[in-house]
């Protein structure tokens, strides 16, 4: 069989052309794996459990398959405070066996060295407190509850979202916020 300079060239053409197809399609995949999993985060953690008792502060669920990286809890307010941060004090697990796996190439966070950033597993909900200091600042008003998370992409990397507490949470929070020297029993 002879090679003649055509054939050669159409061989690498279907070649190079079969890369770039299969490198669109997964990269289509990825991009709305991705973007299924930042809707699932955003919904899931914005919709955050309010701690009452002798702690005011907001649990983070994560419900999805993945481990999330938790950068800060931050309460927004308004100056002379601005933002507080909250302080991480535990993990729930809330993972339920029946549940079979889901096959998403979830990636690994891994820890790292800074203060206050926990990876938190798949189905589990950290707990994250307002600092007992703030118990009698009544000057302290809420305005928003933001959390920066990092979660695995697909080819190993990581994307960092900011994501904000919904009105509900953030009503509930308030509410608790401002009975929180009564509900401590220093009222």
């Amino acid at each position: 069989m002879k090679l003649n300079c055509s054939s050669i060239m159409e061989q690498a053409l279907g070649g190079i052309g079969t890369v770039i197809v299969s490198a669109v399609f997964i990269w289509i995949y990825n991009f709305i794996r991705n973007a299924w999993l930042e809707w699932k985060l955003k919904k899931a953690l914005s919709n955050m459990a309010v701690c009452v008792g002798d702690e005011c502060g907001i649990g983070l669920r994560n419900t999805t398959p993945v481990s999330l990286k938790i950068h800060s809890v931050i309460a927004k307010g308004l100056k002379p405070i601005g933002g507080v941060k909250m302080k991480f004090t535990g993990i729930d697990d809330e993972s339920d066996q029946s549940e079979e796996p889901q096959n998403l190439h979830p990636g690994i966070v891994e820890k790292d060295n800074r203060p206050g950033s926990i990876v938190l597993p798949p189905h589990t909900t950290g707990n994250w407190l307002m600092p007992k200091a703030l118990r009698s600042t009544a000057r302290f008003e809420c305005k928003a509850i933001r959390v920066r998370v990092e979660y695995p992409t697909m080819f190993g990397g990581s994307r960092m979202i900011t994501v904000y507490a919904d009105e509900l949470t953030l009503g509930t929070f308030k509410d608790f916020y401002a009975q929180w020297p009564k509900w401590a029993g220093e009222a």
